[in-house]
């Protein structure tokens, strides 16, 4: 056995790690894996695994393996091997379907390595299976997207229903990475968005990138561009902000066909009053302007920006 810390450079890059040999090193690695320790839990879903390993290496007579692979696997389990009972209804459920392994699930996908289980004898080959999806992301803007690893490559999901719904999904990969995941069960594809879910990691937005951060900009540049000069209460009419006391006095009518319409604005006209008063700090009330009483809104002034223009200083005229 090699001493690592003992190794020349010259050494390390000669050295080639291998798996060690087992029974199962022409099938599944999930399988390889499993079975190098006691098994305490899946036992049907493992067997189920070793099932379709069987049929491809045994094809005429796997079913007198299945007996043998329970009783000496499933020994330490804490409730012993499975039944024969329920051994020969698996058996028999088996007997004349071409199924898949199941490698996304629990506890196969903890032990998989798919790039390696293509190339067994025995492993999944050319066979159609369904992508490992790790590594949520869920990126916090106002409608949150999402980054997924399928198959180790980034896929950008635009919003959560491209993660609930599998046409969506499988369209999207197919679109972004050239590849078309397998069609599973309904059950099936909920079971592997919910561990998707259990684990997802929430990545703050870039700063000023959600709705309420471009309301809050598109009110202050508002307020700061229509209160220069003299305004007087007769210009909130027109679409002036008056300035009393500490507070802009402004119409929200003319602030959202006036000035939000032309900034692309998304939101209807109600959703954005109701933003203005939950998120901006705007009140709303009533202003008698001659004989007119209209809802104005008042909210905190905003600070004029310091001037940072600085005039070029001449270079004074040579009097000869």
């Amino acid at each position: 056995m090699y001493d690592l810390y003992k190794l020349t450079p010259e050494q390390l890059e000669k050295l080639i790690v291998k798996r060690p040999e087992s029974e199962f090193n022409d099938g599944p690695p999930c399988l390889e894996s499993l079975t190098q320790t006691d098994i305490k839990d899946g036992r049907d879903r493992i067997l189920y695994q070793y099932i379709q390993y069987a049929k491809r290496k045994w094809p005429e007579n796997w079913q007198s393996k299945i007996n043998a692979f329970n009783y000496k696997y499933f020994a330490s389990h804490p409730e012993g091997p499975l039944e024969d009972k329920i051994v020969q209804g698996k058996i028999k459920f088996n007997d004349g379907k071409d199924l898949g392994f199941k490698c996304n699930e629990d506890p196969m996908c903890n032990h998989c390595d798919k790039n390696l289980c293509r190339t067994r004898k025995f492993g999944i080959g050319g066979e159609s299976v369904f992508p490992s999806l790790t590594d949520l992301q869920k990126v916090l803007l106002d409608e949150p997207y999402y980054w997924v690893n399928v198959d180790g490559e980034r896929v950008k999901l635009d919003n959560i229903d491209y993660l609930m719904e599998q046409r969506l999904f499988r369209r999207t990969v197919a679109k972004q990475v050239n590849k078309k995941p397998k069609r599973v069960t309904v059950k099936e594809f909920e079971t592997y968005v919910d561990q998707l879910l259990q684990g997802v990691e929430e990545v703050d937005a870039p700063v000023g990138s959600s709705r309420i951060d471009q309301l809050s900009n598109h009110l202050e540049d508002y307020c700061l561009q229509r209160s220069i000069g003299s305004v007087s209460k007769k210009d909130i009419l027109n679409g002036a902000v008056y300035t009393e006391g500490s507070k802009h006095i402004f119409t929200f009518h003319r602030f959202f066909h006036g000035h939000l319409t032309k900034k692309k604005w998304k939101e209807d006209y109600q959703v954005t009053q109701q933003m203005l008063k939950e998120h901006c700090g705007c009140e709303e009330g009533r202003m008698v302007i001659g004989k007119k009483k209209p809802s104005i809104m008042k909210v905190d002034i905003f600070e004029k920006p310091e001037d940072q223009f600085t005039q070029k200083k001449l270079k004074e005229d040579d009097p000869y």
